[in-house]
């Protein structure tokens, strides 16, 4: 099927290669100075061509919407499909500016929309040339129906002058059916800390989506060690992005969760899509929680245009564990412990004003959710965790991120232990869970 983009391209080139007859110039001086013995004709003349220019001009404004539909000045911040969709002219205009009292304004040029997220265009300016400047002072938020917020991702650019910065920012999620009035809600931190704030509503065209979406189920329960599982359901993909959705618990389990005091023990699970072998750039994940249960979706740059083999992996995740572990501890030694492979310095112990302070370091993703100090036989339940430093590469052979933090706990004393009774680390799985190859 032909498209309309395709056609309007065809009219505009049999438009552009019209020749002018070399001697119609002669021929309009013949018929302006017939004009007095043809008077009779020329009301069906100008009829005519009034119909014609109509005609012609029916065309060439379709052109000019097409063109102008495009979003200027975006392209050094737009990813490749965002690039492709915007030279098809694809998008919804909107065009609005908030101006704020000393000048500068923020104008939203136009959205792009899909199954997966909504691109918003907009610029900064600032007529002072220190847009730089305006722009750290600058909150944004996308918010829907109720004001709620949707998270969102994205890159800006300034120009050579200061004057202006160009955004294109994608968000986490595609408005629901109910978010038909969108709003960029800015809040401005003037130069005399006033802070000041401004909106853009608009009202979402729908009919201006990108693209279709394509589904692709996978329904693939993943059984981990931990008696615990992952349920990976589909895959999405459009044309700005590809999104894995999934299930961690169902409303049922997470009821039942809540009634026991149980803690929801997986989050951080990290994924990877190979087309045809090559992987595809990860943009982001997120976990919620609703009337259906425990969700998680992971956002990946969009797909080829071709593929020949699909690939994904679930390559790792962070699991919690319950335990019983027991730590003896001394003041001013250091030592290193090992829980469930797990590798932990402890690098001081010292006492402060009737506190007691662990300093520990471990893997960045090691962490310890439920941790108590028991001094001279009392059990002390930990005050804060105040995070100190994140050292990489602590070593050439690992490629790793190593994270300190100092443990505050109430109380003195000289017989220390140290009770774990839940960790949680990051664990590797690097297996296939999906894969497929599509004839062409």
């Amino acid at each position: 099927m032909v498209s309309l983009e395709q056609l309007l391209y065809e009219e505009k080139e049999r438009f552009d290669n019209i020749q002018v007859p070399n001697n119609l110039e002669e021929k309009l001086k013949m018929a302006l100075d017939d004009r007095s013995s043809n008077r009779k004709r020329r009301p069906y003349l100008m009829t005519a061509a009034i119909v014609v220019i109509i005609f012609l001009l029916s065309y060439n404004m379709n052109t000019l919407a097409f063109y102008a539909k495009k979003f200027v000045g975006y392209d050094n911040v737009m990813s490749e499909g965002i690039q492709d969709l915007n030279s098809s002219g694809r998008g919804q205009i909107v065009d609005k500016t908030y101006s704020f009292d000393d000048g500068v304004s923020v104008t939203l040029d136009g959205v792009m929309l899909d199954a997966n997220n909504l691109v918003l265009f907009y610029t900064i300016t600032d007529p002072n040339k220190n847009v730089q400047d305006v722009s750290s002072r600058m909150r944004m938020q996308v918010l829907g129906f109720l004001d709620r917020p949707m998270g969102y991702g994205g890159a800006g650019e300034r120009d050579n002058e200061g004057v202006h910065e160009r955004w294109v920012v994608t968000t986490n999620r595609a408005p629901k059916f109910y978010d038909r009035t969108i709003t960029l809600d800015i809040s401005y931190l003037s130069k005399d800390n006033d802070v000041e704030h401004g909106e853009i509503k608009f009202k979402l065209d729908r009919n201006t989506a990108v693209g279709k979406s394509i589904t692709i189920p996978i329904n693939k329960e993943v059984k981990l060690k931990s008696n615990n599982s992952i349920n990976v359901e589909s895959m999405v993909a459009t044309p700005t992005a590809t999104v894995i959705k999934g299930k961690l618990q169902n409303i049922l389990q997470l009821g039942l969760d809540k009634m026991i005091g149980e803690e929801f023990s997986i989050w951080d699970i990290e994924m990877a899509i190979y087309a045809d072998g090559v992987e595809v750039p990860k943009l982001g994940s997120s976990l919620s929680t609703n009337m259906k249960g425990r969700n998680f979706e992971i956002r990946f740059d969009r797909l080829p245009q071709k593929v020949n083999t699909l690939e994904v992996k679930l390559t790792s995740f962070v699991n919690s564990y319950e335990l019983d572990e027991l730590i003896p501890l001394e003041k001013g030694e250091e030592k290193t412990v090992e829980i469930m492979e797990q590798v932990i310095d402890v690098e001081e112990i010292y006492e402060k004003n009737g506190k007691t302070y662990v300093t520990l370091s471990s893997d960045e993703y090691t962490s310890f959710p439920k941790v108590s100090l028991i001094i001279d036989g009392e059990e002390q339940r930990l005050i804060s965790t105040r995070p100190i430093e994140i050292k990489k590469d602590k070593s050439e052979d690992e490629k790793k991120v190593y994270y300190t933090r100092i443990l505050e706990f109430d109380g003195r004393g000289d017989d220390l232990m140290l009770h774990v009774e839940r960790i949680s680390f990051r664990e590797s799985f690097n297996e296939v869970i999906f894969s497929r190859e599509f004839e062409q």
